[in-house]
């Protein structure tokens, strides 16, 4: 779900007949000043973030009827979860295994991207990871974004922010200080956690209860949760340290985590 009521269009640019995605405020929250700043932020943010697995921004500004939008690179493809779907036990077979987790290293170079410019996604999950037909990756939905120095629009202190059955315990304490880069290692375990289970680091449940959860509980051994495949120990040991609830036991930077996955993709760590 897009945050804050925003959607999504195709339009196109009639001057260099180039199609682009349109993207702008519900009506029902063209009047909530917090929705209309948390907009402007995000086109802000991301507009800064020139990398290649990030949605490049074109264009911010005010339609003839008052509101607001912003325009970007039109991309076409399936998230990462609508691919696990279609592989289903399939997979965990070695091959197709080896390539989300190629998927997942290039989650973590945008990512550690995103942080080297003060960035903090906050909001890491399968569905806002999309892959093209051409092979190109791109990390989306940057509404949720922190920037760590700077001027900021929006205060985000006491507010819940991100998804709760990815959500890092941090995020679940709405503790904005203690968020960081950990945060979105926090987030891409979460990503691997789904590529190995077909589920999410944290259970169904109401609110309350995960929350809850998420804050007093270790995740799941991925290795408990899968009954239709083989996960590799090394790929569970990495996971697990990433979603540690305790910051200073996971990764420290993204680019930790990364070298790990490199490591066990050159055959350390498939035995």
């Amino acid at each position: 779900d897009e945050p804050f009521g925003a959607a999504e269009k195709r339009v196109v640019d009639r001057r260099l007949r180039r199609p682009m995605a349109l993207k702008t405020l519900a009506p029902h929250t063209v009047k909530d000043r917090q929705a209309v700043l948390r907009f402007i932020e995000e086109a802000q943010i991301t507009g800064q973030l020139d990398h290649p697995n990030i949605v490049p921004i074109h264009t911010l500004g005010v339609d003839e009827e008052g509101g607001l939008y912003f325009t970007m690179k039109l991309v076409r493809g399936k998230t990462l979860n609508e691919l696990l779907s279609e592989l289903g036990p399939h997979r965990l077979d070695s091959s197709n295994l080896e390539h989300l987790v190629r998927i997942v290293c290039r989650v973590c170079d945008a990512v550690a991207f995103a942080h080297s410019r003060g960035v903090i996604h906050r909001d890491l999950k399968p569905a806002n990871v999309l892959l093209t037909a051409h092979g190109q990756l791109y990390v989306m939905d940057w509404g949720l974004a922190l920037l760590r120095d700077g001027p900021r629009l929006v205060s985000d202190e006491g507010v819940l922010i991100g998804t709760p059955r990815y959500m890092a315990p941090e995020l679940a304490r709405r503790d904005l200080k203690a968020t960081d880069e950990r945060t979105d290692v926090y987030g891409i375990g979460g990503i691997l956690y789904r590529i190995l289970t077909l589920e999410p680091p944290h259970p169904a449940g109401t609110r309350s209860e995960l929350l809850e959860l998420i804050v007093s509980r270790n995740v799941t051994d991925p290795r408990e949760e899968v009954t239709d495949g083989i996960v590799p120990p090394e790929l569970s040991r990495i996971v697990l340290k990433a979603l540690a609830r305790d910051p200073s036991e996971r990764y420290q930077t993204v680019d930790d985590l990364r070298a790990d996955l490199e490591q066990f993709l050159q055959g350390g760590g498939w035995l």
